[in-house]
């Protein structure tokens, strides 16, 4: 499994992470260019046309331009953001000599295992091809073309057939849970499982600065564990049917970051009363709002508010230690998380104000 993926991200031998300066200064350009608080506010209060016409004005421009004539509304934000999040990742690939690039590329892999989900919550939900395209990301390893099979597929396990650089064994594997299971859950948990483990076993081929991006990926997963663990819970599995969907756990519990050490003593907690008190005593407490909580039922907890709070934690995180290593791995890793949720943020943004709901519930669910 670990040859195959470094074959697919162009890196077999031991990659050393020294400082590129020159990168790393480009990189601090590029996210000074990234939309504040400030501009989120007159965004919100802001028309789609208006917002289209702000875009115009930033990193966005071309992105804008380029679908301007023939889209409009949601449509064009949603198109612009998506080829503005390639391309910027492309140029980020562009300035980085080949260590770098190899670093880039196993983050990346990430929205190959999105565009991989998305199709196939598309067939699952009845959603046109043309509509489930739209919403996938090609920054990754793999591109259109590779996807082809799964697009043409009208059928779960008919797309599963067809997902790309997938072993036959596991395929058949994935087959079988959805038909036994009915629903998503496992095989999504299974695809995010690959391209963690994938990158947990790829990381010990980098040295140097390498520790640092292990440091920054095992904080991600152990929190990605954990809501995993609280989604699960909610729908009555046990903490042993639940660790073994976890990301690699016993490698993930032995290390340093604050999630993983919580997602072990929820392991071994089965009352909802601990879990909760686990979690109100935990560094993520005060992302639990008083009303998630007081019913004392995990199925009480909004997993979606959550979750996103868990995702500002570790922008905020990520900035921090742009901050304190401004000559490091961290200002790549913190500049694609940070661009990741940007255009996290426009795209949700969008939505909501095409919905019609108020500024201060969509101020809300902003990660900033």
């Amino acid at each position: 499994m670990a040859s195959r993926l470094r074959k697919l991200f162009q890196f077999r031998r031991r990659v050393r992470l020294g400082e590129f300066p020159y990168t790393y200064v480009r990189v601090s350009v590029m996210r000074s260019s990234l939309y504040k608080k400030s501009e989120y506010d007159k965004i919100l209060k802001m028309s789609f046309g208006e917002i289209s016409r702000f875009m115009q004005d930033s990193t966005y421009s071309e992105d804008v331009s380029a679908f301007g004539v023939s889209t409009s509304g949601l449509e064009l934000i949603e198109k612009a953001t998506n080829r503005n999040l390639v391309r910027t990742f492309e140029k980020l690939r562009r300035i980085s000599p080949p260590e770098l690039q190899s670093l880039i590329g196993l983050y990346l892999g990430r929205f190959d295992t999105y565009n991989l989900k998305s199709i196939l919550r598309g067939i699952y939900s009845g959603k046109p091809k043309e509509q489930v395209m739209e919403a996938m990301v090609f920054a990754g390893a793999l591109k259109e073309g590779d996807f082809k099979g799964m697009l043409d597929a009208e059928t779960i396990p008919d797309a599963i057939a067809g997902m790309p650089k997938m072993e036959k064994r596991q395929k058949e594997t994935l087959a079988k849970a959805f038909m036994e299971k009915g629903n998503l859950i496992e095989v999504e948990n299974f695809l995010d499982k690959l391209y963690f483990s994938h990158v947990l076993d790829s990381i010990s081929l980098f040295s140097g600065q390498g520790k640092l991006f292990r440091e920054f990926m095992a904080e991600e997963i152990g929190i990605l564990n954990m809501m995993t663990f609280l989604k699960l819970k909610k729908k009555g599995l046990s903490n042993r049917e639940i660790k073994n969907m976890l990301v690699d756990t016993e490698s993930i519990l032995q290390s340093s970051g604050k999630a993983s050490l919580l997602l072990g003593h929820l392991l071994s907690t089965h009352s909802d009363e601990g879990i909760i008190n686990l979690l109100q005593q935990s560094e993520y407490g005060s992302f639990l709002t008083p009303e998630s909580i007081q019913g004392g039922k995990i199925s009480d907890i909004s997993l979606t508010s959550l979750e996103e709070q868990l995702h500002a934690y570790l922008l905020r995180k990520s900035m921090l230690l742009q901050h304190q290593n401004p000559l490091s791995v961290d200002v790549i890793l913190g500049f694609m998380f940070a661009k990741e949720m940007e255009v996290r943020n426009l795209r949700l943004l969008a939505k909501a104000k095409g919905m019609g709901l108020p500024e201060e519930r969509i101020f809300k669910h902003l990660v900033m």
